[in-house]
């Protein structure tokens, strides 16, 4: 009976020992997915204002408009990048071997 035990205590161990890389290995990749997905929606909507900001610059005619249209754009990008540091911040980048 006590070797019963054992047995299946030892088979457990080495069930866990291949179940639980793996399902880590998953968990990994769909947090990955899920920052991909989010980066992704963040560039689409950069693109969208960034396209907005372009046919706008096309109905320039003097200058005050232009310095208007320069400052906005000077806001979107600066939150853009205030955006990617936040980011950067908390992921921890590493080498890929």
């Amino acid at each position: 009976m006590a070797q019963d035990w054992k047995y299946y205590f030892h088979e457990s161990l080495v069930i866990l020992a291949i179940a639980l890389p793996a399902c880590a290995a998953s968990i990994e990749g769909i947090k990955k997915h899920n920052e991909f997905s989010r980066i992704a929606t963040l560039s689409e909507n950069m693109e969208e204002n960034l396209r907005e900001l372009q046919q706008r610059f096309h109905e320039i005619h003097s200058l005050e408009s232009l310095n208007a249209l320069l400052s906005e754009a000077d806001e979107l990008m600066l939150r853009e990048t205030q955006g990617w540091l936040l980011l950067m911040r908390f992921l921890k980048v590493e080498p890929v071997l």
